[in-house]
């Protein structure tokens, strides 16, 4: 996997600020497309939006039929923190969408 160097990137030439956060953005977002992350960082929605998001729609398309994964591993595969990952769980059984069973996980609410 590539690893994201900042000093590499300002040493590169001789940038100005400006294009220096434009080059950091664009290796961060290369670096999270690489890693599978789903979170866009330029985005105007919070990272938990983004994420209630994400998670929507694979239950849309049928990703996610039944039931989630466990919260450490979409925490990863969406690149958030469990906090959140939490956060955005939490509105979706807010919504209606999912089930939280305590000890067992969250599940697609019937429809």
């Amino acid at each position: 996997m590539a690893t994201l160097n900042v000093l590499e990137l300002s040493n590169q030439a001789h940038m100005n600020s400006i294009e220096f956060i434009r080059v950091l953005l664009d290796s961060i977002e290369a670096h999270a497309v690489h890693a599978g992350v789903m979170i866009d960082p330029r985005s105007p929605l919070y990272a938990w939006e983004q994420a209630r998001d994400v998670i929507r729609a694979r239950i849309a398309d049928g990703t996610y039929p039944d039931r989630l994964p466990a919260e450490v591993d979409l925490a990863h595969e969406l690149g958030v923190a469990r906090g959140t990952l939490r956060h955005a769980l939490t509105a979706l059984v807010d919504d209606g969408v999912l089930v939280s069973i305590r000890g067992r996980g969250y599940f697609v609410a019937q429809r």
